[in-house]
């Protein structure tokens, strides 16, 4: 009786759709801007939310999302890079589609 209990309780909390572990890819987000160009640019960003600046929340925390039961789960980036890089990469991908040739680069930009 122990092990249907169990078995019964494990089969609904995975048909409830948690949102654990669930990862995001901005780094191949291509945005569609209405402008463009072939001039050398450099992209670079500078992750300022406050909670990652405190330590609260790791580069990575995208977010929350709620589960099945309203309760909150973190959502990183896929790959488990920092969302700052992800944004970079992301940018990098629309400028290039636009005809710049953009150069990633790391902050604080020297």
């Amino acid at each position: 009786m122990k092990k249907l209990a169990i078995f019964i309780v494990l089969v609904g909390v995975l048909l409830s759709g948690c949102a654990v572990g669930n990862r995001y890819a901005y780094q191949t987000v291509v945005a569609s801007p209405q402008v463009s160009g072939t001039t050398a640019v450099g992209v670079a960003t500078h992750d300022q939310r406050e909670y990652v600046r405190s330590g609260a929340k790791d580069p990575q925390f995208v977010g929350l999302q709620r589960g099945g039961f309203g309760n909150p789960f973190d959502v990183r980036t896929e790959g488990d890079k920092p969302l700052a890089d992800a944004m970079t990469a992301a940018l990098v991908n629309t400028l290039m589609k636009k005809g710049s040739a953009p150069s990633p680069s790391s902050w604080p930009i020297r």
